[in-house]
């Protein structure tokens, strides 16, 4: 069967639009499936050891008493549009984020916090929380993403006893195993 540009209502120039624009499509979403975007274009990895933000991590999951049986990967990064402490006083700093790509969750720290262990503290367990509201979601426990950044910076009782509902469900769920 020939392809005929005829069938396009917009003539032979839509014709080629199209299946350069598809092509296009199809090596894009190629390259995105393979290479992460987001470390690409929002993130610059340090190459510092991340075994605090691991430790951090990994008790704080422990003392929740649950196992997070997907892979995760603790950064430091830099990020590119942000100065971390070097901007002016009164900007937003971004201190961390979490997210997923590819079955793997990624909790990137900012290098500005390599030294400041209480801050470094305060920022894994928030990034945790974020990761643990997607993991709940995951496995299908409840889904509380609507509410992530107020249960990530533990500022309000009913959103806290939201979580901590969930991971008692999902204790019980593992438990079950």
């Amino acid at each position: 069967m020939k392809i005929r540009w005829q069938w396009f209502l917009g003539g032979r120039g839509m014709f080629w639009v199209f299946i350069i624009l598809f092509v296009m499509l199809v090596f894009i979403f190629t390259i995105t499936y393979v290479v992460d975007p987001s470390t690409c274009l929002v993130m610059k990895v340090q190459n510092i050891d991340e075994t605090s933000i691991k430790d951090l991590s990994e008790d704080y999951i422990e003392k929740l008493g649950i196992e997070v049986d997907k892979p995760i990967v603790y950064r430091f990064v830099r990020y590119r549009w942000d100065r971390g402490f070097r901007d002016k006083s009164g900007e937003e700093i971004l201190l961390g984020t979490f997210h997923e790509w590819n079955g793997t969750y990624y909790i990137d720290i900012s290098v500005d916090l390599y030294r400041l262990l209480t801050s470094l503290r305060c920022v894994v367990i928030h990034e945790t929380r974020h990761m643990l509201v997607r993991y709940l979601k995951d496995e299908k426990i409840i889904n509380l993403e609507k509410y992530t950044e107020e249960i990530a910076s533990e500022e309000d009782i009913y959103y806290n006893d939201l979580f901590n509902s969930g991971i008692y469900l999902l204790k019980k769920y593992q438990e079950e195993d």
